[in-house]
């Protein structure tokens, strides 16, 4: 392409003829270049002129990865050049467009690709062009949408127990799940970060939690709200570590002296005294003075044959007085009674205990009132009883205890040992 051929000097003959170039310095030559050569004609030797443009024609595509996205992700520009052979050119200079303004430049590489990368900022329609060599590409429109981020708790109530809880809060923006980003849960004056997860859910394993009541996720602006409540226990051990040192056989006349071993699976092995009928038990903790209460725990019974109890109670550490809530196997007994002199049956009732399976029992004292309930593993109440007795009304050293008997040499497994005042 030829832009402009200009001959000097404009020298003028005759009738207004022009003078025909004599040399390559007639001409002056604009984005093109006079070669001079020679060629034979009618047996004479003429000079002949010959034009070589110094523009390449070039073809500029421009397109981007993504033409919809979210403010703050980063749309790659990538340019490709070729010239009029459609050949790739390598090592032009290209120029990128927003809205008409110029955000950088880029070589080409060995295949005639420039790239250039933008971090979006605002939402809207944003308009890319590029330019190479005066060559303008075509426009490519990327429409940004705002964030609109979502939290969302697992559960609108938590409880604290012992201390510890476990929060989980979803992230989504515009319906997505947002992975590998921190959210902030604030409550009761303290603050945590987690990272979410690639399903966008982020894990609180709260310890040493004291105070309840509202707490609020928070991520880019959005917030939402649950409701915690601290559950005081007066003794409680999960088991996830061994606490043994914690319990004390009781020693009181009459009673026999079981073993309490750990298990790193999470749960005591307990087994009556080897010798001798009659009861075995140990206190829960350094608690005494308790009125109104309850105790619980899981349990799961491993010996299969002889007449094998279990169950939570209340000491008077006085007098040897004791109140029980038993789960008898030798006939699927459930009851509760008051012992001081001579036994006080106040509540009867039946359970079936299969071996080797875990279940939730819980004693429950309030006022003259006792109850008595058995659950499943998964918290489901199987059963049911309640009876009244004076006995203990007015005792003030009351103390929580796990119960044997009755047979030497009977095991028993338990876990999730609680004592909590009602």
């Amino acid at each position: 392409m030829v832009e402009k051929i200009i001959i000097s000097p404009e020298s003028v003959r005759g009738l207004g003829n022009i003078v025909m170039p004599k040399t390559g310095a007639d001409f002056r030559s604009v984005d093109c270049t006079v070669l001079v050569g020679t060629d034979t004609v009618n047996e004479e030797t003429v000079t002949v002129f010959t034009l070589e443009s110094d523009v390449t024609l070039l073809s500029v595509v421009l397109s981007v990865d993504d033409s919809s996205v979210v403010v703050g992700d980063t749309v790659t520009l990538s340019a490709t050049v070729t010239d009029e052979m459609t050949q790739p050119v390598e090592g032009a200079t290209v120029s990128f467009k927003l809205n008409g303004n110029v955000l950088g430049t880029s070589d080409t590489n060995s295949s005639g690709v420039a790239t250039y990368s933008y971090t979006t900022v605002s939402d809207g329609t944003l308009v890319f062009s590029s330019v190479c060599s005066n060559n303008s590409s075509n426009s490519v429109n990327v429409t940004v949408t705002g964030h609109s981020y979502s939290l969302e708790f697992d559960s609108t109530d938590y409880t604290v127990i012992g201390g510890s809880v476990v929060i989980k809060v979803g992230l989504t923006d515009n319906s997505a799940v947002v992975p590998n980003v921190s959210v902030g849960l604030s409550g009761g004056g303290s603050s945590w970060s987690a990272t979410t997860d690639t399903d966008g859910v982020a894990t609180f394993n709260l310890s040493n939690v004291t105070t309840g009541g509202t707490y609020t996720a928070s991520y880019g602006g959005a917030t939402a709200t649950c409701n915690v409540t601290i559950q005081t226990y007066l003794f409680y051990d999960d088991c996830t570590s061994d606490r043994s040192s914690e319990y004390s056989i009781i020693t009181n006349s009459g009673w026999r002296t079981p073993s309490i071993t750990y298990n790193s699976d999470g749960y005591y092995t307990v087994k009556t005294a080897t010798s001798n009928s009659g009861n075995n038990g140990f206190y829960i903790g350094d608690i005494s003075g308790l009125q109104d209460c309850k105790i619980s725990m899981k349990l799961n019974r491993i010996t299969t044959s002889g007449n094998r109890q279990i169950g939570l109670a209340l000491w008077n550490t006085s007098n040897n007085y004791h109140i029980i809530g038993r789960f008898e196997s030798t006939n699927n007994s459930m009851n509760a009674y008051a012992q001081t002199n001579s036994t006080n049956v106040f509540m009867t009732g039946s359970q079936t205990l299969s071996n080797s399976t875990w279940y939730g029992i819980e004693f429950i004292k309030q006022g003259n009132d006792y109850t008595l309930n058995c659950y499943d593993d998964s918290g489901t109440l199987l059963k049911t009883g309640s009876g009244t007795n004076t006995t203990f009304n007015n005792v003030s050293t009351l103390k929580p205890f796990i119960f044997l008997a009755w047979d030497g040499s009977k095991e028993f497994r338990v876990k999730d040992i609680k004592v909590e005042a009602v």
